[in-house]
C-alpha cells in the first residue's frame, strides 16, 4: 500500500476532446462563482474550481451550503490534464492531499491526545515516561486515519470522473 498522500491516475475514453471538456464543465463550478453566490442552499455541482484549455483544477465540493462559514473541507484537491491521443482521449489526473486541512486535522487529533494524556497523567498512577509513551503511539494511529479519509475521498472521485468520462482506467 502506498502511505504517501497522492495518487496518479490515467484515464482513456472513447468521447471525443470537446465532449470531455464539456462534460468536465457541467461538474465543475466556477470557483469565483461559488465565492460569491448568496447564501443558502442549493443544487450545485459536485466539483469547484477551474478549467480552462486542456487542463483543470478541481477539489470536490462538500456540502450545499454557500457562504463564507463553509464548512466543508474537501480533503484532496485534483489536478488534470486533457490530452488527445491515437487510442482516444487520455485523462491524466494527480491527487495530492490538502496540507492545510491535514495539518487542521492533525492538530485537532493531537490536541485531543494531549488532553487525554494530560488526564491519564494526573488521574493514573502512571508515570510521565509511559504516559508520553501513548501519545507517539497514538500519531502512527492519526496519520493512518488521514491516510484512509484521504484514500476513500480519492476512490469516490475517481469512480465518479470514471463514470462521468466513460472512461477506463489505464494507470493508478
Amino acid at each position: 500500500m502506498n502511505l504517501l498522500l497522492k495518487e496518479d491516475v490515467t484515464f482513456i475514453t472513447k468521447l471525443s476532446e470537446a465532449e470531455v471538456k464539456k462534460r468536465l464543465h457541467l461538474s465543475v463550478e466556477d470557483k469565483e462563482f461559488y465565492e460569491h453566490s448568496f447564501y443558502g442552499f442549493s443544487k450545485q455541482r459536485r466539483y469547484r474550481g477551474e478549467s480552462t484549455g486542456n487542463t483543470f483544477e478541481i477539489e470536490p465540493r462538500i456540502s450545499n451550503w454557500s457562504g463564507p462559514t463553509d464548512i466543508g473541507m474537501p480533503l484532496h484537491h485534483i489536478s488534470g490534464t486533457i490530452i488527445n491521443d491515437v487510442s482516444g482521449v487520455k485523462i491524466n489526473m494527480k491527487m495530492k492531499i490538502n496540507v492545510g486541512r491535514a495539518v487542521i486535522l492533525f492538530v485537532i487529533a493531537f490536541g485531543f491526545m494531549f488532553i487525554a494524556g494530560i488526564n491519564i497523567y494526573l488521574f493514573s498512577p502512571l508515570s510521565f515516561n509511559s504516559v508520553f509513551f501513548l501519545e507517539l503511539a497514538f500519531l502512527p494511529i492519526v496519520y493512518i486515519s488521514i491516510l484512509l479519509a484521504f484514500r476513500l475521498a480519492c476512490s469516490l472521485s475517481k469512480k465518479y470522473l470514471k463514470k462521468i468520462f466513460e472512461a477506463e482506467n489505464i494507470k493508478q
